[in-house]
């Protein structure tokens, strides 16, 4: 099988995992890129915090439903962002 769907399908399973555990996506996807990806500092934590950032997005959709407070979904939003800009360059 390819390693791509392995790991898509492995990312897709702590994602739900993680996220109901209220942690966020790349506490539990590190170790298992680890197994797929060689290269820690410049191919695995770029890409765990890309889906740390994509999760806080997903979460901050919540905001205008009011299940999260108005001034932390804003800062939630804010971080994301910080995160994805500096990812960027």
């Amino acid at each position: 099988m390819n390693p791509i769907i392995i790991m898509t399908c492995g990312l897709f399973i702590l994602a739900v995992a993680s996220g109901m555990l209220g942690l966020g996506v790349a506490f539990a996807a590190v170790p298992f890129l680890a197994l797929f990806l060689p290269d820690l500092i410049n191919q695995v934590q770029p890409l765990s915090f890309l889906l740390n950032g994509i999760t806080a997005l997903f979460a901050s959709l919540y905001v205008p439903s009011g299940r999260i407070r108005q001034m932390f979904g804003v800062l939630i939003v804010i971080m994301t962002l910080y995160k994805i800009y500096t990812l960027i360059g």
